[in-house]
């Protein structure tokens, strides 16, 4: 035999093989099996420079594929789940198929019924959700988590127990958070800050992937964009946001910069602070704010005045705020280093 024909049957099995995972996946009660997602996840990434390879998976792929698998997405850091999110990527990036008409994207067991009325309808005659409805499928718990603890944030490998259902996947929650800005969506801003979406685009700038960053940053600029238009939705904290995203802004001094995790982390927490003005941190904290228009990225922003607190009252919980943060962000050596600026270890003794 041939090497010319041997290599035609050869891609002819695995035509065959990868159209009865296809057909495997579209039946509607089955669970989907990981083993079957990671061999089409390598024959799409194999595939994805050979034209006629290209075009032979557009034919086989259809609406209802996709949507199985988003039924069956959880969008957390599990093996299956992020062999659907690579999946997803692939045919949109190789091979040209649109997820424009599944957006906003939702997920889950939950989103089945959203779906079927997509298929039924089609896209013209399909109500969309709304991006308050988006965010009610976020749990805001596990979004403060994954921005903390997510595998995004280093490359160091950290042997722990299993976690992969613990967090979410970033990668996918950021990009979701991008759509819903997009085009001059109507939105409730400050629900889409209580689900802590823009603490975890602040936090993402510190992730190791530039292309994580990319995605965070431009979730920070349309966010910033929707608070200054003049139909966005008015509520009491509107100006503080501007005011921190701008400051954020002028802090920044070179594209898709990895800002340390403490900087990074910061503003997070600031985010979530400014919705608590009853918090005896927020006085200290947005009094700092408010001094200049920019912070120093490198460097620990208000450690000593929250440490070493001269309120009588407070001083414990500014102090506990603060270790928290402290705590959190030493992930990488770098860390320290930013720590040890201002003699961090040294405090820490003398309490």
């Amino acid at each position: 035999m041939t090497s010319r024909k041997r290599k035609k049957m050869e891609e002819n099995m695995c035509d065959n093989d990868i159209q009865t995972d296809i057909s495997k996946i579209l039946l509607e009660d089955c669970d989907l099996d990981i083993t079957i997602l990671l061999r089409i996840r390598n024959h799409l990434q194999n595939s994805k420079d050979k034209e006629s390879e290209v075009q032979a998976v557009k034919l086989k792929i259809e609406q209802r594929f996709i949507i199985h698998l988003l039924c069956q997405y959880d969008a957390m850091e599990s093996e299956k789940d992020k062999a659907i999110f690579d999946i997803l990527c692939l045919l949109e990036r190789s091979y040209q198929i649109s997820l424009r008409p599944f957006f906003p994207m939702v997920w889950g067991k939950r989103a089945k019924d959203n779906y079927e009325k997509l298929r039924q309808l089609g896209e013209l005659l399909h109500t969309k959700l709304t991006t308050d409805q988006v965010l009610d499928y976020l749990n805001p718990k596990l979004v403060w988590s994954t921005l903390l603890k997510s595998e995004q944030t280093t490359s160091i490998k950290i042997p722990e127990k299993d976690s992969s259902n613990q967090f979410y996947d970033a990668r996918f929650i950021l990009r979701l958070l991008a759509t819903l800005l997009d085009n001059h969506a109507k939105m409730n801003s400050r629900k889409f800050i209580a689900v802590n979406g823009l603490s975890l685009a602040f936090a993402a700038t510190s992730f190791i992937s530039r292309s994580e960053r990319c995605v965070a940053y431009l979730v920070l600029r349309r966010f910033l964009l929707h608070l200054t238009e003049l139909d966005t939705d008015s509520f009491p904290e509107k100006c503080l946001y501007i005011y921190l995203l701008q400051i954020f802004k002028n802090s920044i001094e070179n594209p898709i910069q990895r800002l340390p995790h403490v900087v990074a982390h910061f503003f997070a927490r600031v985010t979530k602070l400014i919705l608590h003005p009853e918090d005896p941190v927020y006085q200290p904290v947005l009094s700092f704010l408010l001094l200049k228009p920019n912070i120093d990225v490198q460097n620990v922003p208000e450690i000593y005045k929250l440490l070493l607190s001269s309120s009588t009252e407070h001083y414990n919980k500014e102090r506990h705020w603060c270790l928290r943060l402290i705590l959190d962000s030493l992930i990488e050596p770098n860390d320290y280093n930013i720590l040890q600026k201002r003699f961090v270890s040294n405090n820490f003794s003398s309490f």
